[in-house]
């Protein structure tokens, strides 16, 4: 496990030989040589040492960047393979990717240090008002290299900034004080608009499209600022590659305007705070941000047709996605609902289909359908229903509640482990004790604390929730698989009840579409209209029922199922 302290804790330099090679180039390029490609773990466990003893070596830092050269590459193709091989299955699932994960962090972590090191370093020897004048004629290159090196440490804290986005993490102790020291010696020393790629054509470690340290500061700063905890890993991951275009329209400033948004203070381990939250004495290193071109931009990108969206932006951004950008850059918004502290304990499951089982009394259910040609004519023999009891009920888990509001929960998971269904947009599952009704929602943000714990929102979509089958009703019945479903309803004081459905996210079921809705062994077609809430994992729509008959049956069946929703007789008689 990295130390959590590895940015504030002074470097020692305790090594003055490597010892598995040569303490230079030549010996590190021999050693690269060597290594056991085949094995991926025995080649990043060798990789991570031979970091670890490079940033303890007692040496020039002309030299320690030139082995750091030689070593980056085969570094960072190993951690692109670990990201894109375990990334997609996380968050959590189980403690083989929870440590390839923080490996990726460690890496990172280490490259930074070695990097900013050198940078220090320089700094230090430059800075010496005794050194010889034949010493000025090395300053060009020098500034070339701590250039260089604050660009590679900045590239990597951005990398690093993304992984932990993705994971909901924190930013570790120390990690934003080192960003802007960073950018604050460049700004000094005036070489923070230098184009790194022309300074060093043949610099091909870099994975930024950005080629300046201003602008790779700025991709830090917006990807903190675009961070809620409510998007999910994929959508951090556009987010990210969006970024290199968006820096642009990021404007940095000394003095502070009537359209800046954020201010940072360059003294400080902090992000990028609201404007609105500075206290009255400011600090002389602060810098302000502007960011209403970006909100201008992603306004017009935000009109029919996409005309004002770049390639990258087509690829990478949804509608919820725009939805996102315009909320966030935006001030935020009063809380719609105020919270209040409440602590105990509820019952939790994650996904339509384990919801289904508990609010069928546990009853695993598959029903087959058999029409005639005519389907309006519904006959109860048409149908065979078959129930089978699951071999192992979905699980389901105790979380702290820390405070309420009208329309959610804020809860704690404080186990080491987190379960598998926790991520932004799942559907959840709640109940406050065995007495009180099972309640809908969806997980809206979550945010990872120290010691493996996490925090969690989650809004209330209905305590009103009728199980069902769905299949799309132009599918072959012989191949054609069901899903758990769930009708909503809610109920106005003025108008008559309105009903929804929830669905599983899939192009099966879209706006526009037709679909058979199994209830208690008789379906019906309904013809779902507009989307009210599209997620990762699950759906909802309006939807319309296309005949009085089937209106009817839907009527009777939500009437029998409010009735003995307590004890849910209903699905006891379908054993």
């Amino acid at each position: 496990m990295i130390s959590s302290d590895i940015f504030t804790d002074p470097s020692l330099y305790t090594r003055d030989v490597l010892s598995f090679c040569t303490t230079d180039v030549v010996g590190i390029r021999q050693w690269l040589e060597q290594l056991p490609t085949s094995q991926l773990g025995d080649t990043s466990k060798l990789l991570f040492n031979a970091l670890i003893e490079i940033s303890e070596l007692n040496i020039e830092a002309e030299v320690k960047f030139n082995m750091m050269q030689v070593l980056h590459l085969p570094i960072e193709q190993v951690l692109v393979f670990f990201t894109q091989n375990v990334m997609d299955e996380i968050p959590f699932t189980s403690h083989h990717h929870e440590n390839i994960l923080d490996l990726i962090q460690q890496f990172r972590c280490y490259i930074i240090r070695i990097y900013s090191d050198v940078v220090l370093n320089i700094h230090l020897k430059t800075s010496d008002s005794k050194l010889p004048f034949c010493f000025a004629k090395k300053q060009r290159k020098f500034r070339k290299l701590r250039a260089l090196s604050s660009y590679l440490a900045l590239e990597q804290l951005s990398l690093l900034k993304r992984h932990q986005l993705t994971l909901y993490k924190e930013s570790l102790m120390g990690q934003w004080q080192m960003t802007h020291t960073l950018f604050r010696s460049a700004l000094k020393h005036k070489y923070h608009q230098i184009n790194i790629k022309s300074c060093q054509p043949q610099f091909a470690h870099s994975q930024n499209n950005v080629t300046n340290i201003a602008s790779l500061y700025k991709q830090i700063t917006l990807l903190d600022i675009l961070n809620t905890q409510q998007v999910r890993p994929n959508e951090i991951y556009a987010l990210y590659q969006c970024s290199f275009e968006w820096v642009s329209y990021i404007q940095f400033s000394l003095k502070e305007t009537l359209y800046t948004r954020y201010f940072i203070d360059l003294t400080v381990d902090a992000p990028p705070r609201l404007q609105q939250f500075h206290t009255q004495e400011r600090h002389k290193l602060c810098i302000y941000m502007e960011i209403n071109p970006l909100l201008q931009h992603i306004n017009l990108a935000n009109l029919p047709g996409d005309k004002n969206l770049s390639a990258t932006e087509k690829k990478y951004l949804s509608p919820s996605l725009i939805f996102h950008l315009l909320n966030t850059l935006n001030y935020p918004s009063e809380r719609r609902y105020q919270r209040y502290n409440f602590s105990s304990s509820i019952q939790i499951t994650f996904g339509l289909d384990n919801a289904y089982h508990y609010l069928t009394n546990s009853k695993a259910f598959k029903l087959v359908v058999k029409k005639n040609e005519k389907f309006d004519l519904l006959m109860t023999d048409q149908y065979q229903a078959v129930y089978t009891r699951p071999k192992e009920l979905p699980r389901l888990y105790q979380c702290n509640i820390l405070d309420i509001s009208v329309n959610g929960y804020r809860m704690h998971w404080t186990k080491n482990t987190a379960p598998v269904g926790l991520h932004v947009e799942e559907f959840i599952l709640v109940q406050e004790n065995n007495q009180s009704p099972w309640r809908g929602g969806a997980i809206r943000w979550i945010k990872q604390l120290p010691n493996d714990q996490v925090e969690f929102g989650v809004e209330i979509l209905s305590q009103e929730l009728i199980p069902c089958r769905v299949t799309d009703d132009q599918s072959d019945q012989k191949t054609s698989n069901d899903y758990a479903a769930l009708l909503i309803r809610k109920q106005d004081l003025l108008n008559e009840p309105s009903f929804s459905i929830i669905v599983p996210n899939s192009k099966i079921f879209q706006e526009n579409k037709n679909i058979d809705v199994n209830l208690n062994a008789q379906a019906i077609k309904i013809y779902l209209t507009t989307a009210k809430l599209v997620n990762h994992g699950f759906a909802q729509f309006n939807f319309k029922v296309l005949n009085a008959e089937d209106q009817k049956i839907l009527n009777s069946f939500i009437s029998q199922y409010a009735k003995s929703r307590n004890n849910l007789d209903l699905w006891d008689g379908l054993k």
